[in-house]
């Protein structure tokens, strides 16, 4: 059981740790890339593209407001959308990465505190006033 909670550990913090490395070469290069990680991969990708600038295509081309909408993640990937840069209302599961949750929490988002499923049941309660 150690053993197998000490690999996930090490494994994220070796994520995080090669996330970083990807993103400093990607920015010294001046490269219009961004490296993303979630709990399973890192992923490259143009910094025009993720959840974050999609989701405010949809908003724009349905005349949604970005404040009208509430938008629930819990991984580094999600933070695109998370972020603020948008305008979107921001919660995250009480299961969420630390980076996640500091990022949210500075643009005065909501940080549940239960985790996973019911995490985001409860966002929704709050950001729907029930």
């Amino acid at each position: 059981m150690h053993q197998q909670l000490f690999g996930v550990v090490e494994t994220n913090l070796l994520h995080i740790l090669h996330r970083r490395h990807i993103a400093g070469w990607l920015v010294r290069q001046q490269l219009p890339y961004q490296a993303v990680r979630n709990v399973a991969c890192i992923a490259v990708r143009h910094e025009s593209i993720g959840k974050g600038p999609v989701l405010h295509e949809v908003c724009r081309a349905f005349g949604i407001t970005p404040g009208e909408v509430l938008v629930i993640g819990d991984s580094c990937n999600d933070l695109s959308m998370l972020d603020g840069g948008f305008g979107f209302a921001a919660a995250v599961p009480g299961n969420a990465e630390d980076e996640v949750k500091a990022r949210v929490k500075a643009i005065g988002g909501y940080i549940a505190q239960d985790g996973y499923g019911d995490g985001v049941a409860e966002a929704v309660r709050r950001g729907f006033g029930t």
